[in-house]
């Protein structure tokens, strides 16, 4: 009994001693734990570093994605764009749900100065930036002419809608027999009267007796098709420089592709029953315009039309359809002497000039500090706004 006993506290103390470390293999312990602890600090220093900031041109590159592909987002349901230029741009979209009961209203805008932030803002809230530095934002918009569906609804600038000239009786009466609908309108109408006014109609037709000097700012950055009959316009329409007159009673067709002038054969028509102010430039028209008509004996440009997006003289593009007929002079004109050749010049001039434009699509090109190449995209628009939404 006793050797048993014994025995069974040797193997126990047998035991205990495997379980435990040598002086030895704790200093190996420790050496491998020193080596694994700097492999692993020397790890996390590399990955800290790899950790790009908020200056990084990756991460600003992917924020300038960011913000471009939310942008085209909610550009893709706009039913409306009420401003549109190379750094701004406001549209309506339909209610999402966001706390907003009707129409909400959207704006992107940067001021055009390097370093300002590209701002947002929604329905009449607070502007928040959306990305900063920027260095660059160019909007641009693509456009498409539609027929009209109806009979044109015309918007004629006068001299004093509440006084009607004879001259200015007889033009609208002759439109209204075509069926069409023409709301007079003084040419010292404010911008918010003219604007009022544009949304109810579909062309603007500016009468030979209305003020160049006010229907120039009403007009600079038109929402519809124009026809007009004031040489003192030229420039403000983009076709030249200037206007002047021609006492004449023909006017020579030298282009018949055109919609205006398709039913008719080139060369001479009669325009007046007797001579009378035949509207031409001496100017060199703009690159954009294109000479449907004019004075036969020097060949002078008289009937000249710009298409959307043609380019006109002192810069930039034209968003809407534009005509000049080819009849002037301030309120000596007789608008009578007009033959019936000239009635169907006027009357396909106005139909052609009140064809609906719709918004296709946004360009967005985005540049931030430090990035390249900028970001960019194209968003097509689902709804095709009018342009004339003010």
């Amino acid at each position: 009994m006793t050797i048993l006993f014994q025995h069974t506290i040797m193997a126990r103390r047998r035991t205990t001693y495997r379980l435990g470390f040598t002086l030895a293999e704790l200093l190996v312990s420790m050496s491998i734990m020193t080596i694994l602890m700097g492999v692993m600090t020397s790890v996390i220093v590399v990955t800290s570093h790899a950790i790009p900031d908020s200056q990084d041109p990756v991460v600003k590159k992917i924020e300038a994605m960011d913000v471009v592909d939310q942008m085209a987002g909610e550009l893709f349901y706009a039913n409306a764009i009420t401003e549109e230029t190379a750094n701004a741009i406001t549209f309506t979209v339909a209610d999402r749900g966001h706390g907003a009961v009707g129409p909400e209203t959207i704006r992107y805008a940067w001021s055009g100065t390097p370093g300002d932030p590209f701002t947002r803002q929604y329905n009449s809230g607070t502007v928040v930036a959306v990305c900063n530095d920027v260095q660059l934002l160019n909007l641009s918009y693509d456009k498409r002419v539609e027929p009209l569906n109806g009979l044109p609804r015309v918007l004629m600038i006068v001299d004093n809608a509440g006084w009607l000239l004879p001259g200015e009786i007889t033009r609208k009466t002759t439109m209204e027999g075509w069926g069409f609908t023409v709301q007079p309108i003084s040419s010292f109408s404010t911008q918010a009267e003219f604007n009022a006014a544009v949304i109810n109609n579909d062309v603007i037709y500016i009468s030979n007796d209305a003020n160049a000097g006010d229907v120039g700012p009403l007009i600079a950055n038109p929402k519809l098709g124009i026809v007009n009959e004031v040489t003192g316009l030229y420039a403000a329409m983009g076709v030249s420089q200037s206007g002047t007159l021609f006492w004449a009673d023909f006017l020579d067709i030298v282009d018949n592709t055109h919609e205006i002038t398709s039913v008719f054969t080139l060369g001479g028509i009669r325009l007046f029953s007797s001579t009378d102010n035949l509207a031409i430039t001496t100017a060199q028209v703009s690159a954009g315009t294109q000479v449907l008509g004019g004075e036969i004996v020097a060949g002078a440009p008289s009937l000249l039309v710009i298409d959307v997006g043609g380019a006109m003289y002192g810069g930039g593009t034209a968003n809407t359809r534009r005509v000049c007929l080819p009849w002037a002079g301030w309120k000596v004109f007789d608008f009578n002497k007009v033959t019936a050749d000239g009635l169907t010049i006027m009357r396909r001039a106005i139909a052609w000039a009140a064809a609906p434009v719709l918004y296709t699509g946004v360009r967005i090109d985005l540049q931030l500090t430090g990035i390249s190449p900028n970001a960019k995209t194209q968003t097509k628009m689902l709804n095709r706004p009018k342009v004339n939404a003010l």
